[in-house]
């Protein structure tokens, strides 16, 4: 048995409840609404709103527009197909469709991903997830990692008010204030249209360089390494010895001795890696090395491997 195709008349199509899934698409914004309500007005459906279990699981703004019409709608019964599969089918339909930011869309991929759909669908990597939604694997880890950090932006982002660099800007910011500044930060962001919120990411980036720049007591140097990423590069090379090196730096009577609040910031910043998923990890590693060869390709230098 496969799709039916039926006429439904708006006083019957009222009593069709929305499926979860519908929840999980940001809503569309008035003015847009405004033109499709006209042209379902002046020329029918172009589609029609699709039907699974007596719910609707595709078509929500084109049956509110009907509803409101009092007109007839062109429906498609998929209630053969199982939910897992009509929920992939909607997905997919409207990652394609829709006018959606690359936020919207690397926040789907994102939930799709970490099984955070309403239906229990079987999870996927975030490659595949990131394909299926038409974003990169990247852009997807970006929001990853800045709702690890701030979890409270996902309004935002739902909305299209904020994009995935903005969301990585502002998640930065709000981790580095107090409990008190961050309540207020946020609701100022969910209440901010998205022009307010392009500044608000601006000014946070100026914020966050001027952090990253001061001096930070407590250096892991090693030996023929110089520069502002000799940190970075001693962690990713030397993770097992990094007590050791913690260590040694708590020993120091000099001022180069690991200071609390530093300790503090490491401590948070470590915490989490032992909770990340290793398909996350491996992407994430995966799309730095991607950056890097673009940046590499893009600003070429002399060779310094030494051959």
């Amino acid at each position: 048995m496969g799709d039916t195709i039926q006429s439904l008349p708006a006083t019957e199509l009222e009593k069709k409840k929305l499926h979860p899934v519908v929840e999980g698409f940001p809503r569309m914004p008035d003015d847009e609404y405004q033109v499709l309500k006209v042209s379902i007005q002046q020329n029918g459906l172009d589609e029609p709103i699709v039907i699974w279990n007596d719910m609707i699981v595709d078509g929500r703004h084109r049956a509110k527009a009907v509803i409101e019409l009092g007109s007839t709608a062109t429906i498609k019964d998929v209630s053969h197909l199982s939910e897992a599969d009509t929920v992939r089918l909607v997905l997919r339909a409207n990652a394609i469709r829709r006018h959606l930011t690359t936020g919207q869309k690397a926040l789907m991929a994102h939930d799709l991903a970490k099984g955070l759909t309403s239906v229990n669908l079987q999870k996927i990597n975030i490659a595949a997830a990131a394909k299926m939604f038409g974003v990169s694997p990247e852009a997807v880890n970006m929001l990853v990692r800045a709702l690890k950090d701030a979890p409270e932006l996902r309004q935002a982002i739902h909305e299209g008010k904020v994009t995935v660099h903005g969301a990585k800007t502002l998640a930065e910011h709000i981790a580095s204030i107090s409990q008190s500044d961050r309540t207020e930060t946020i609701n100022d962001i969910n209440t901010s249209d998205r022009k307010t919120l392009k500044e608000k990411a601006k000014a946070a980036a100026a914020g966050n360089k001027s952090k990253k720049s001061t001096p930070v007591s407590g250096k892991m140097e090693m030996p023929g390494l110089t520069g502002r990423y000799v940190t970075l590069i001693a962690v990713l090379e030397n993770i097992p010895k990094l007590p050791d090196a913690l260590r040694s730096l708590h020993s120091l009577l000099n001022e180069h001795r690991l200071a609390p609040a530093h300790a503090i910031q490491l401590k948070a910043a470590l915490t989490p890696i032992r909770k990340m998923d290793l398909t996350d990890l491996i992407a994430g590693v995966d799309g730095a090395i991607v950056e890097l060869d673009a940046i590499i390709k893009d600003n070429p230098e002399p060779d310094m491997s030494g051959a």
